[in-house]
C-alpha cells in the first residue's frame, strides 16, 4: 500500500531504500524541485518513486513510476497507483507515460483520455464504467427492484444508516462522514458518490399490495478500476431479513455490473455475518481469509449462470 511523504518526510520516507535508490531519488526530490502550483508527496513501491501532485484546481495525478534500480519493478508500481487511486476514491491521471510503458499503465482499459507532450511523453485518465454513465442504471431482480433514491425513503434509509449492529457488520459507517445526519442527507451524500464517479448506491424496493414501493434495503458498486473490476456491497432492513432479499439484491448488482461492462466484483464479509457468508459462498470463484473478514471474487458470467 502507497504511503505518501511531503518533502519535509522525505529523509523518514526512504530509511529503507537501498543507498543506490536513495542517490537517485535525491535527483528527483531534492530542495530545489519546482512544482509551481502543486502540492507533491512522494512514495515509494517495487523499487520506484512514484510522485503524487494535488492543486485545487487539477486536483490529483501522479507522475509515472521513476525507477530506482535496475531491478524495479514498474509494472506493479502502475498496479498499485491503479489500486491506491480506487482505495481514495480520486481519478487515475497519470503524466509523464513513456510509449513503452502505455500498455502497463493501461492494462485493458477500454475507455481513456489521452495525451501527449512536445517530448514524445503520454498523460492518460482511466475513464471508468462509473464515469461513463449520465444516469443511474436500474434493474429488476424477481420483485426487488434496484434504482434510485426518492427522498420518501428518507426516514428508512435513516433506520438502515444507524443500525448499530448492520454498519458492524457492514464495516462501514455513513454516520462518520455525516455525524448529525439525516434520512435526506444521507440520500443526498450517495447521490453525490454518483455525480462525483465515485460509487453507484441503489435503493431496493418492493412493490405492497396498494403498488407502492416500499423501501427494504440498498446495494452499491464502488471501487471501479476501468477494467472491468469493482467492489460490492448490499445490506437489507431487519425487519425484512430473511426472505431471501439480500440474495435479489445481490443478484441484480451482478446484473447492473454485466450491463455497463464490470466482468469481475470483489466483496468483503465480517466473520460474524453467518447469512451473507453462506450467501456469498454459493457464488464466489474464489475466496481468502484476513483478521476480521473473509474476501471473496465473483466473476460476473458465473453468478447470472448459477441464478
Amino acid at each position: 500500500m502507497l504511503k505518501f511523504f511531503d518533502a519535509d518526510g522525505f529523509e523518514s520516507g526512504i530509511s529503507k531504500l537501498t543507498p543506490e535508490e536513495i542517490t537517485i531519488a535525491r535527483e528527483y526530490v531534492c530542495s530545489d524541485f519546482d512544482f509551481g502550483e502543486f502540492e507533491a508527496a512522494f512514495a515509494y513501491f517495487s523499487g520506484a518513486l512514484i510522485i503524487r501532485y494535488y492543486s485545487e484546481d487539477a486536483g490529483y495525478h501522479f507522475e509515472a513510476p521513476i525507477a530506482l534500480s535496475d531491478s524495479a519493478d514498474i509494472a506493479s508500481a502502475y498496479c498499485e497507483i491503479t489500486e491506491y487511486c480506487k482505495r481514495q476514491r480520486i481519478p487515475e491521471i497519470v503524466i509523464g507515460i513513456s510509449p513503452k510503458e502505455r500498455e502497463l499503465m493501461l492494462r485493458g482499459a477500454e475507455h481513456y483520455n489521452l495525451g501527449e507532450d512536445e517530448d514524445g511523453s503520454l498523460m492518460i485518465e482511466i475513464v471508468t464504467e462509473c464515469m461513463l454513465l449520465d444516469e443511474l442504471p436500474e434493474y429488476l431482480s424477481d420483485d426487488v427492484y434496484l434504482g434510485e433514491f426518492a427522498n420518501a425513503y428518507a426516514d428508512d434509509y435513516e433506520k438502515l444508516i444507524k443500525n448499530v449492529n448492520l454498519n458492524r457488520y457492514f464495516g462501514y459507517n455513513l454516520t462518520d462522514d455525516l455525524p448529525n445526519g439525516k434520512g435526506i442527507d444521507f440520500i443526498e451524500f450517495v447521490r453525490n458518490e454518483f455525480e462525483n464517479n465515485e460509487s453507484m448506491t441503489f435503493a431496493a424496493t418492493i412493490l405492497s399490495d396498494l403498488l407502492e414501493n416500499i423501501f427494504v434495503g440498498e446495494g452499491t458498486l464502488f471501487d471501479f478500476d476501468g477494467r472491468g473490476n469493482a467492489s460490492v456491497s448490499f445490506r437489507v432492513l431487519p425487519e425484512y431479513q430473511r426472505r431471501g432479499i439480500g440474495k435479489k439484491i445481490f443478484l441484480g448488482l451482478a446484473g447492473i455490473a454485466n450491463s455497463i461492462g464490470v466482468h469481475t466484483l470483489f466483496g468483503e464479509v465480517m466473520k460474524g455475518n453467518a447469512p451473507s457468508l453462506a450467501l456469498l459462498r454459493r457464488f464466489a470463484d474464489s475466496e481468502y481469509e484476513e483478521e476480521e473478514k473473509y474476501g471473496f471474487v465473483f466473476k460476473v458470467e458465473s453468478i447470472l449462470k448459477i441464478n
